[in-house]
């Protein structure tokens, strides 16, 4: 009997590499489309991420005004207007400048003033979403209600659109944005926050866009007709916001 142990045991060895061998499954091999269309996303992912490494503030801004395209385009297919390009290139330039220059140096300097040490701690998180929220936010809303009417040539119902749609929209943002914050600052990089906030506010964009411009309310325009002409210049800004934007970026360099 003794002499039998070690065939045996040599035999179960023999049967338990067997049926490792046959339990390993065959290789899997992706259809050729979807490997063309997979090589196809990470070469853009990586040539956004080096325009992003490259030019920060102008690849930020060119993500904002594509992102807000989409988004206010959405928004106009939902609602009964007829369709405007002049509105889309108005808010998108706005939002290739002025909101993309804020949000990169405004997240810069939180990073570097909050808590630089352990940013995603959870004590940093919430400072950097209260400064967020309760700063710059109420802020840039105004900011962008404003331009908003100047856009449209009706400066004198900068305050009766405030007074009708202010606080319900900083409201409803904040539904939205604290959480978003909250995982943007605790777990996405810097540098591509603007994108993933861009991505998120297409769908707030539209939401903006429909209860704030699709439904409200006409205000007869009492701008003089030099306000017309700043109006026009502004919807011929988007084919210059390139050149505006890599000047802007170059002179934060060179400060």
């Amino acid at each position: 009997m003794p002499t039998q142990q070690p065939a045996t045991k040599a035999a179960r060895r023999s049967t338990q590499s067997g049926s490792l061998a046959v339990a390993q499954p065959p290789a899997l091999e992706m259809p050729a489309g979807a490997a063309s269309v997979l090589h196809g996303v990470r070469g853009a992912w990586n040539w956004y991420m080096e325009a992003l490494d490259q030019r920060p503030l102008l690849t930020k801004a060119a993500t904002s005004f594509v992102c807000v395209c989409v988004g206010d385009s959405l928004a106009q297919a939902i609602g009964t207007a007829p369709f405007s390009a002049s509105r889309i290139l108005g808010i998108a330039t706005y939002s290739c400048t002025v909101g993309a220059a804020t949000g990169h140096y405004w997240h810069r300097w939180l990073e570097t003033h909050v808590s630089p040490d352990n940013p995603t701690s959870d004590s940093a998180v919430g400072t950097k979403i209260l400064l967020d929220q309760a700063v710059l936010t109420p802020v840039m809303t105004a900011v962008f209600f404003a331009a908003l009417k100047l856009m449209e040539g009706r400066p004198d119902a900068i305050l009766p659109f405030m007074q009708d749609k202010y606080v319900q929209t900083l409201l409803a943002g904040y539904a939205i944005w604290v959480p978003w914050n909250y995982a943007s600052f605790k777990f996405i990089p810097q540098d591509l926050r603007i994108l993933a906030g861009n991505v998120v506010g297409i769908g707030w964009g539209m939401y903006v866009s429909v209860s704030c411009i699709n439904n409200a309310g006409g205000v007869t325009s009492t701008a003089p007709s030099a306000c017309t002409s700043l109006i026009t210049a502004m919807e011929a800004v988007p084919g210059a916001c390139p050149a505006i934007m890599a000047a802007v970026e170059a002179a934060s360099l060179a400060g």
